[in-house]
C-alpha cells in the first residue's frame, strides 16, 4: 500500500513544486515537454504497458493505472497551454505528467533488470539503486 501511494505522489508532488515555482512558462516549454513526454511513452508504451499491464493485477494494477493517467493529463495540459497559454496549472500538470512517465520508465527499467538472468539479493538491489537514481535525476531538476 505504501509503495502505491508514493508511487502515486510523486507526480504530484514535483507537479506542485513546478506549479509554484514556474507558473509563467511560455509555449516553447510546452512544446518541449509535450514531445518529452509522446516520446516517452512511445518507447515504453510496447515494451512496458504491455507485458506489465497483462502481468498486473489489483493494487499494482491500480498504480499503474494512475501513473498513466497522470502522464496523460500532463500531455494534455501541455496541449492546452499551447492553445491558450500556460498558467500555474499546467505547469503543476505537465511536470507531473512528465514525472509519472519517468515513474513508469523506472518500473520499466527495474523490471528488465530483476528479470534479465537470476534475480538474486545483488541485482535486485541494482535495479533498485537504478531506480532511484533515474528518479532523483528527473524530480532534482525538474523542481529545483
Amino acid at each position: 500500500m505504501i509503495r502505491l501511494v508514493a508511487l502515486a505522489l510523486i507526480p504530484i508532488l514535483v507537479g506542485a513544486g513546478m506549479g509554484l515555482k514556474w507558473a509563467d512558462a511560455e509555449d516553447p516549454f510546452y512544446s518541449s515537454i509535450s514531445q518529452v513526454i509522446a516520446t516517452l511513452f512511445v518507447a515504453i508504451t510496447f515494451d512496458f504497458f504491455a507485458t506489465e499491464a497483462s502481468r498486473k493485477g489489483g493494487l499494482d494494477g491500480v498504480r499503474l493505472l494512475a501513473l498513466i493517467a497522470q502522464s496523460w493529463l500532463g500531455f494534455f495540459a501541455c496541449i492546452r497551454a499551447l492553445a491558450t497559454g500556460g498558467t500555474g496549472v499546467t505547469m503543476a500538470l505537465a511536470g507531473a505528467g512528465v514525472t509519472a512517465a519517468a515513474v513508469l520508465v523506472s518500473l520499466a527499467l527495474y523490471g528488465h533488470i530483476v528479470t534479465s538472468g537470476e534475480a538474486t539479493d545483488a541485482s535486485r538491489l541494482i535495479a533498485v539503486a537504478v531506480v532511484l537514481v533515474f528518479l532523483a535525476a528527473a524530480v532534482s531538476l525538474l523542481v529545483f
